[in-house]
């Protein structure tokens, strides 16, 4: 009986940390650079965050529609990584050649960084952002730019 009591103090004690480190807050894409500097807007399929095919283009006319409708996803934190972005994806590239990789889970900031040694290569470089959002919307917003292709 002693050994049961342990076990359900356990079970309880892991289900109020689980539930307290649950972060319910709404966030929001915020690209990292001005929508100027922005040269591509793409629909890709991607492998991971470095490896992608462009499925279309989506004409930079509808760069402020489409800043916008990214912005309005709603994302949450989750507590562990879902192993990465790929799959269908919206790509962001900026005239730096950086770019932002944006998926219904784990989007990315892809950034220059400098080497450590004295080599002059750059490595981009991921940032996980531990969000996640609706699936079903960012579906929707797909479609929605699969019709928008460039001529």
């Amino acid at each position: 009986m002693n050994g049961m009591k342990k076990t359900i103090c356990i079970i309880c004690l892991v289900c109020i940390l689980s539930l307290c480190s649950c972060d319910n807050q709404v966030y929001h894409w915020i690209f990292q650079q001005d929508c100027s500097e922005i040269i591509g807007l793409y629909i890709v399929d991607a492998d991971n965050p470095y490896t992608y095919e462009i499925i279309t283009d989506i004409p930079l006319e509808k760069r402020n529609e489409f800043l916008h409708d990214i912005e309005t996803l709603e994302y949450k934190k989750y507590g562990w990584n879902l192993q990465t972005t790929w799959g269908i994806c919206f790509v962001v590239k900026y005239q730096n050649e950086e770019y932002d990789i944006i998926s219904w889970w784990e989007p990315m900031h892809l950034n220059w960084k400098e080497p450590n040694d004295n080599s002059s290569n750059k490595n981009l470089v991921a940032t996980i952002s531990w969000l996640k959002c609706d699936e079903d919307k960012f579906n929707e917003l797909i479609e929605k730019y699969k019709n928008h292709q460039a001529h």
